[in-house]
């Protein structure tokens, strides 16, 4: 857990930066798209290290890349509700973070691991392997969702006014 809160932040911090404060619907959407597709790679690579002195900076990587979309989607979103329903609209996209993610994972995981390793494979490379196949798959869904995002995002422009510049 500590060894991410850094990656997390400063891929936080960086992805604000990325698409900066004239930022269009569309940039807000591909970062954080860049990002999950750019984390799934690493992610996937990361499982598959056999060089151990590699797998610390991998996964520092990964988190770090794809930490890129919480201040550019948030803005997204905001851009694309209505005030009225904007708390909601925040709430949906934690929950389908969740349900994308937490909630199928660690048993498809652990079930994939435990038939690799019914098949002869040692149990810390069938837990490596099932992780390199199923740590990308929501990340690569989400990429696919922000892509479908742009297509159908109303291109707003960026905010202007006092404290906008």
């Amino acid at each position: 857990g500590a060894a991410v809160a850094a990656p997390s932040l400063i891929g936080s911090l960086a992805g604000g930066y990325l698409v900066g404060p004239k930022a269009t619907t569309r940039s807000l959407l591909l970062v954080p798209a860049a990002g999950f597709v750019g984390g799934a790679l690493l992610a996937a690579w990361h499982f598959r290290l056999v060089e151990p002195a590699l797998a610390l900076p991998a996964v520092l990587a990964a988190v770090g890349i794809v930490f890129l979309y919480p201040g550019p989607l948030q803005e997204a979103i905001a851009r694309q509700v209505s005030p009225r329903i904007r708390a909601s609209a925040f709430s949906i996209e934690i929950l389908l973070m969740h349900v994308l993610g937490d909630v199928w994972s660690p048993p498809l995981i652990g079930k994939t691991s435990d038939a690799l390793q019914a098949g002869g494979r040692s149990a810390a490379e069938a837990l490596a392997t099932s992780l390199s196949w199923w740590v990308p798959v929501p990340l690569l869904i989400a990429a696919g969702a922000l892509l479908l995002g742009v297509r159908m995002a109303k291109q707003t422009p960026p905010p202007s006014g006092p404290g906008h510049q």
